[in-house]
């Protein structure tokens, strides 16, 4: 365990030296709670990259979206996403995502329908649209 880095190591010998001052029951439990912290922590990180660049005096952004983007990292997108400036192009490549959770689409999907108004150009690549019902 020691060899798969911190973050296998110390739930696995947490939940040994618990088992063994309580009970295998509450030992598992905080092994568990462990495990998901770390699980929950990595998936806060930022699971796109945001590259500027600038031809022909327009402001061209390209957000590439992981492997793995889950609901977690929604309200980050989408305060990058208002950051944009108006009068520019996006591209939002997600055509390497083993997986998009709905609501970073719907997100997307939201934004692309607000851009408009803002005068900026959206490119999806590997990203399907989906019909927003209603704007919450």
């Amino acid at each position: 365990m020691w060899s798969l880095g911190l973050k296998q190591f110390l739930p696995f010998i947490i939940t040994i030296v618990t088992i063994l001052l309580t009970d295998l029951l509450i030992g598992v439990g905080i092994g568990l709670l462990l495990s998901a912290y770390f699980i929950i922590q990595n998936n806060f990180k930022a699971e796109y990259k945001i590259t500027t660049s600038i031809q022909q005096g327009i402001s061209h952004y390209y957000i590439k979206l992981n492997t793995n983007v889950t609901f977690l990292n929604k309200v980050n997108l989408r305060k990058s996403l208002d950051q944009i400036e108006e009068y520019s192009v996006l591209t939002i490549d997600g055509s390497e995502c083993n997986f998009i959770d709905y609501d970073i689409v719907e997100a997307i999907s939201e934004y692309e329908n607000k851009a408009k108004d803002r005068h900026i150009e959206v490119h999806l690549k590997g990203i399907k649209k989906v019909k927003i019902m209603a704007v919450h």
